[in-house]
């Protein structure tokens, strides 16, 4: 294990680093297992202190879920803002304890997928549009944020009849131009209908719905 700068920057030893009141100190030497690391002050070479931890967690994980549950009791703050550095920095290995876990918690993970779905119903919705317009070549994306920009643009009324559309089950996402029309799936070509001009329009042309409802001569 090579040493980085950020090991360099730390106290030669032990007593260097007590005194300067940190908790770890690099000799720039090799543990007597090999490992040219970082040492604590009270328990010697971090990564011995790791493979212990790791051989711990393997032999007792159930104590090991109780010593990490007590740390977050301690400081939750700490270990959330170590938790998600630790996901930014790797993400691959955060996707596989994933999988991991849902192929090991298949009935927790539909329960969970399921609750998601019922507190993100606009999420949901975006998801689906997002599928529809891939399968269909289509371009663009767009977000919950973006219905909402939408929405307060239109003053929350259908864009075609002008009723209200507050309630979410009232209303309803439209491509302006279908998707089956060459429509993209950016925001500009997205307009709030209530669910009856939604199903009304269907997937017609912008014109000839215009043309139908007796907007154009």
């Amino acid at each position: 294990m090579r040493a980085d700068n950020d090991n360099e920057q730390l106290p030669r030893s032990r007593a260097e680093a007590k005194a300067a009141g940190v908790n770890r100190y690099f000799t720039g030497e090799p543990c007597k297992h090999g490992h040219i690391a970082p040492r604590y002050v009270t328990a010697g070479c971090c990564e011995c202190t790791i493979l212990r931890a790791q051989a711990r967690y393997w032999s007792d994980p159930e104590a090991k879920k109780e010593y990490d549950r007590q740390r977050y009791l301690d400081d939750p703050e700490a270990v959330a803002s170590r938790a998600g550095k630790w996901k930014l920095e790797n993400p691959e290995k955060m996707e596989e304890c994933r999988k991991k876990w849902r192929e090991a918690n298949p009935e927790k993970h539909r329960d969970s997928q399921r609750e998601w779905a019922l507190r993100n119903p606009e999420k949901v919705q975006a998801n689906i549009r997002s599928r529809r317009a891939r399968k269909r070549g289509a371009e663009g994306h767009h977000t919950e944020a973006d219905i909402e920009a939408i929405l307060v643009r239109q003053k929350y009324k259908c864009a075609e009849c002008g009723t209200s559309v507050k309630r979410r089950t009232s209303r309803q996402v439209d491509h302006i131009m279908p998707l089956k029309l060459g429509g993209s799936n950016w925001p500009s070509n997205l307009q709030i209908l209530c669910t009856t001009c939604n199903k009304v329009k269907a997937a017609k042309h912008p014109l000839d719905f215009a043309l139908e409802r007796g907007r154009l001569i």
